[in-house]
């Protein structure tokens, strides 16, 4: 699997812990569920979906309804 394939299994990996979890996620709780380091977690940040977004409290959160 190449790195781009990488990538994007990992965001729809980040997408679907975000559905998982409403209250939801640290980066480096995603890292941990997802395996990777926690730096990787924040430069994909600039390519998670506009519904995916990133709250005052460090945590990732997803918008339900913009993601419907």
């Amino acid at each position: 699997m190449g790195r781009s394939e990488n990538k994007a299994s990992r965001l729809l990996k980040i997408e679907a812990l975000l559905l998982a979890f409403p209250q939801g996620m640290s980066q480096a709780e995603v890292a941990r569920r997802l395996n990777v380091n926690r730096s990787t977690i924040n430069r994909d940040l600039a390519d998670l979906p506009k519904h995916i977004y990133l709250e005052d409290d460090g945590r990732l959160h997803i918008d339900r309804e913009a993601y419907l």
